[in-house]
């Protein structure tokens, strides 16, 4: 399945997508039952604490716990219903039945009537559960299917039913889920993971849990008489909580890897930031960002409230093995929205720390003593932000005989509430389930991501020119060079690991070696240092070769390459991107600027980032590829370089006569057709890794001719479409950009290095193509790309010149521009310090994507593709990529291609 990077709004994110629906069956193997204690048990009554019957514990809690499977046989249902029947004769009171008596006290009779157990089949794979390209973590498809609420049985109220339902859902992949139900006044999170960390032994093998279960929960009882000793806002009398604010309630998890973490310090004042610990800094940092995305009236009060453990206080004896509720919610001190967000974030830590030090012992039985005096009251709702970090719990480490789970933790949320729970491989990342309605949660996302973000200090601007003297003349462009689509900025970026120490470049600096470089570059390349204009009259573009230069920027980072990599390969969109290409102040103009922007910014590890920003009248992809792969060589020291020595030639590109005769072809892509605009949303971009695995599943049913392109393409297009909610009957199109260097007829010499590209158009409408099959889809590539002639192309030139150079290329929801950088051959640019991380253009235009040559995380070749797409596109379209990847047949059916990549 294809790779995902991190989405967020028109920047990049280290948070992982919600993930795309995935529907599937699941099959219940047989009834529901009740397993009950696999030895006999004391029958007897059991009171509960007061920390354990107040309202907020209420109700029943869903964890999910997902495992690979493999390296033992055995069938894991079966394995863990005998587990769980052993598991409950220690832990007898979960086999019981809630109950209340005198003042609504709840009780639990130990009946030994059994936990629900639940045994299932689903025809899915653990890893189609994922996020493409991310751990796996909450929402999870299907959570209704994972989780089945037993039909008519009343299992889901309080009292007086099961306290525990379990499902093991069997996968494709020798996977299983285990999901759960909790009564949460039975066990906290500690709890439950200490009664499944002993199913965990038994089912390994072992005699006996290693920890002992403790009752005990007369600890907690109110004392007599009750006397609450501290003011308790957390359980103030308010008003019923205002609903949430308009929108679709969306559940995200954000995960936040070390070096996300140690950002966030960063900004801290330096004895805050080395003391604070991450539960402090994610908390504040959250809180903060969740109070932009509501945007409440300033002078609202902002309620924090954070769930505190407190079996390590001493005072209060807590045994080991005590497994009820031993947590209490406590009030961070009062601010307001204003207040929280005017003030720096260290304010906000300040205020979570004093959260956190409110629980001592006589903190905690004052706590019960309130329960007991008002009648177990539940949390305050209004304007709350309840934080429950489950990290410590235990769950990360339950192995039933096949490994620890790849995710263990809470499954779902609500508005109001998070939880931290593992993530990643090694469990060192953080991740935050949150609940909020869509707008506010692309806000969140956004100011999360700000906070995120790193400090780049650069120098002064300067301009570089040719290193020995060059020709002044005047250079006229190419007619294909000067048309209306080209006559912008484009963006290219490198990122580099740099010289390990004994690396031999280990003690350079790459930007003086690349500003060197740069410099002797510019003697072949002696036109890039000039300045374009017009001729009058006639829009014709010219470059004066003054050698006035290029701009160089220098600049260093507080950021480690690692960090960028947190969130997974890199591949756009990247943060910072503005500042790691800083637009100079009057540079950005067509005409009368320099050519080239080259930034160079060295990383805190010995990294370095090249950003370029080029005029695109001068060249194409290949072109700056070409100029940019000389200043590597030169940086490399290569002899004679550069190795191929540039050409402009741009006269075999212009238009034949004055004035060029009718064009040949009809040239839809210079049609005057209006772009739609996109639906709304707010627009985020997320990049697509798609690796020889998915290239082969995608061809599979398709003709053995089709060319990877063609196939990707196809399947890109369609789900764009469908994703975009287009009138069936709605025209179009697909611009592909077809570079004509090895149209022999053209003559265009090696080294040429402006634009020899050209626009062709396939064109149907919305119904044919989301309706037809991907064949079909395939088929309109294929034609547009092979209309591509020499003649095509002189046409084309004509046709630009006819009509004063002005068509441009329109993109939007009915037009869809794909262009391959794969060839260009950024991704080999060695200026020293070997090849870059990622190398190629970061797009930024709705309606044009780029295939773009990387490695992924399994050390692959693969092609990144980055789209842009408001949120609810983006989200139906990553489904459809999914769908397009796993639902056959997709085409006429023929034997799997083969090939390079």
């Amino acid at each position: 399945m294809p790779e995902a990077a991190p989405e967020h709004v028109q920047a990049p994110p280290t948070m992982p997508p919600a993930p795309a629906e995935l529907a599937f069956t699941v099959r219940r193997r047989g009834e529901p039952e009740l397993v009950g204690p696999a030895a006999p048990t004391p029958r007897e009554t059991k009171r509960l604490s007061d920390i354990d019957d107040q309202d907020t514990l209420r109700g029943h809690v869903p964890f999910l716990f997902l495992y690979h499977g493999g390296g033992r046989a055995d069938d894991p249902a079966g394995v863990i219903r005998r587990a769980l029947g052993g598991a409950l004769v220690p832990f007898y009171p979960l086999a019981g039945r809630l109950r209340e008596v005198e003042a609504r006290k709840l009780v639990v009779d130990c009946t030994g009537e059994g936990v629900l157990f639940v045994e299932a089949d689903a025809d899915v794979r653990l890893e189609e559960l994922q996020a493409p390209g991310h751990a796996l973590c909450p929402p999870f498809p299907c959570m209704d299917q994972l989780l089945a609420d037993v039909d008519g049985d009343g299992s889901g109220a309080v009292l007086p039913s099961p306290l525990l339902l379990i499902q093991v859902t069997r996968l494709l992949c020798g996977g299983f889920v285990l999901a759960l139900r909790l009564n949460h006044t039975i066990c906290d999170a500690t709890g439950l993971a200490q009664f499944m960390s002993t199913m965990s032994e038994l089912a390994r093998g072992l005699p006996a849990p290693t920890v002992s279960p403790a009752w005990s929960r007369e600890l907690l009882e109110a004392r007599h008489p009750p006397k609450p000793t501290f003011p308790h806002r957390e359980f103030d009398a308010a008003p019923p909580p205002p609903p949430p604010p308009p929108g679709e309630m969306v559940t995200r998890t954000f995960t936040f890897t070390p070096s996300d973490v140690a950002t966030i310090k960063r900004g801290l004042p330096p004895k805050l930031g080395a003391t604070a610990t991450s539960f402090e800094a994610l908390t504040a940092a959250l809180w903060r960002a969740r109070m932009v995305a509501l945007a409440p009236p300033s002078d609202q009060e902002a309620r924090l409230v954070c769930v505190v453990n407190f079996r390590g206080v001493p005072a209060l004896a807590l045994p080991a093995g005590y497994y009820g509720n031993a947590c209490v919610p406590v009030a961070a001190p009062l601010t307001t929205a204003g207040a929280l967000l005017a003030a720096p974030l260290g304010d906000a830590v300040a205020l979570v720390r004093a959260a956190k030090a409110a629980v001592t012992a006589e903190f905690v039985r004052s706590t019960v003593d309130l329960l007991a005096l008002r009648g177990r009251p539940c949390v305050a709702l209004a304007n709350l932000f309840l934080v429950s970090d489950n990290r410590r719990a235990g769950f990360r480490r339950l192995d039933f005989g096949w490994g620890e789970p790849a995710y263990g933790g809470p499954a779902a949320t609500v508005f109001g509430v998070s939880f931290f729970a593992h993530a990643g491989s090694g469990g060192e990342d953080v991740a935050v389930l949150i609940a909020l309605p869509r707008p506010a949660m692309d806000r969140f996302a956004l100011e999360v991501e700000t906070t995120l973000t790193f400090a780049v200090r650069r120098q002064e601007p300067e301009l570089v020119g040719p290193a020995a003297p060059t020709p002044r003349e005047t250079k006229r462009l190419s007619d294909i060079d000067d048309q209306g689509t080209l006559r912008r900025h484009v963006r290219i970026i490198f990122f580099y690991r740099g010289g390990c120490h004994g690396s031999p470049r280990a003690g350079d600096d790459p930007a003086r070696v690349i500003r060197r470089a740069l410099g002797e570059a510019l003697v072949p390349y002696y036109p890039l240092a000039g300045r374009l204009r017009e001729e009058a009259g006639t829009r014709k573009l010219v470059v004066d070769c003054t050698g006035e230069g290029v701009l160089f920027v220098e600049a260093d980072a507080d950021v480690r390459m690692a960090e960028l990599e947190a969130a997974g390969p890199l591949t756009p969109p990247f943060p910072c991107m503005d500042q790691l290409l800083f637009d100079v102040d009057g540079s950005a103009g067509v005409l009368h600027c320099p050519l080239l922007l080259i930034q160079v910014t060295r990383l805190l590890c010995g990294g370095f980032v090249v950003a370029i920003r080029l005029n695109h009248t001068m060249c194409d992809a290949d072109g700056i590829a070409q100029f940019t792969s000389s200043v590597a060589e030169l940086s490399r020291g290569v002899p004679a370089a550069p190795t191929v020595a540039p050409a402009w030639s741009r006269e075999l590109l212009e238009s034949r006569g004055s004035p060029p005769p009718e064009p040949v072809f009809r040239h839809r892509e210079y049609d005057a057709v209006p772009a739609r605009p996109p639906p709304p949303g707010a627009m985020v971009m997320r990049t697509f890794t798609f690796s020889a695995r998915d290239f082969a599943a995608i061809k599979k049913h398709l003709p053995a001719t089709t060319t990877s392109f063609e196939a990707l393409v196809a399947v890109l297009w369609r789900a764009r479409t469908a994703a975009l909610g287009l009138a069936p009957g709605e025209d179009v199109r697909l611009a592909v950009v077809a570079n004509c260097r090895r149209i022999r007829r053209l003559g265009l010499p090696d080294g040429y290095y402006g634009n020899a590209a050209v626009f062709p158009v396939a064109a149907t409408t919305a119904g044919a193509l989301v309706g037809g099959s991907l064949g079909d889809a395939v088929e309109l590539v294929r034609a547009a790309k092979a209309a591509v002639t020499a003649e095509y192309v002189r046409s084309a030139v004509d046709l630009l010149v006819r009509r004063g150079r002005r068509p441009a290329v329109g993109v939007g929801s009915n037009v869809f521009l794909v262009s391959d950088n794969r060839r260009a051959g950024f991704h080999r640019v060695d200026f020293g310090w070997g090849m870059p991380v990622f190398g190629g253009v970061p797009p930024s235009a709705f309606g044009a994507s780029f295939l773009i040559a990387v490695v992924n995380g399994d050390g692959e070749e693969a092609v990144a593709v980055p789209v842009l797409l408001p949120r609810p596109a983006m989200d139906r379209f990553a489904s459809e990529i999914e769908v397009a990847l796993t639902t056959l047949p997709l085409g006429p059916t023929a034997p799997a291609p083969r090939g390079r990549l």
